[in-house]
């Protein structure tokens, strides 16, 4: 099953804070979060107030958040017979794109609009224009 994160590692106040060695720390947001999680789950007391969540949904949300060391893959893995809606929810909407052309696409196409010669283009208009670049034949008149 999904091991509980240790207290000890949530002492982050700030998402930005640094630590000991003068890093700053990019998870101290999430570490926070996790924290309020695990306090959460410790109390008991979220669970009457969603009755209106389904019972899958109601189980999954009252559940520690995993660590930042396990294989979120793994984890999701191990919460399969308990959450099945749940999973099949996450296989279809949370899967990640495992190249980087989709962005690279983006970027050539956002340095093909915005040129030296338009380089007056608000934001909002680059973005707009961007867009209808990025659609389907089938799309236009």
């Amino acid at each position: 099953m999904v091991s509980l994160p240790a207290e000890e590692d949530y002492h982050s106040t700030d998402s930005a804070s640094t630590s000991e060695s003068g890093t700053i720390d990019l998870w101290g947001h999430h570490k926070q979060l996790a924290q309020k999680s695990l306090k959460k789950y410790v109390d008991k007391t979220n669970i009457g107030n969603q009755k209106h969540l389904g019972p899958e949904l109601t189980m999954y949300l009252s559940t520690p958040v995993s660590s930042l060391k396990t294989d979120p893959l793994i984890s999701r893995e191990e919460l399969k017979p308990l959450y099945p809606f749940i999973y099949n929810l996450a296989l279809k909407y949370l899967s990640g794109v495992c190249t980087s052309v989709p962005s690279e696409r983006l970027f050539s196409c956002a340095s093909n609009t915005i040129s030296k010669t338009r380089n007056r283009l608000c934001g909002k208009s680059a973005s707009k224009l961007i867009f209808l670049n990025n659609l389907d034949d089938q799309f236009w008149p």
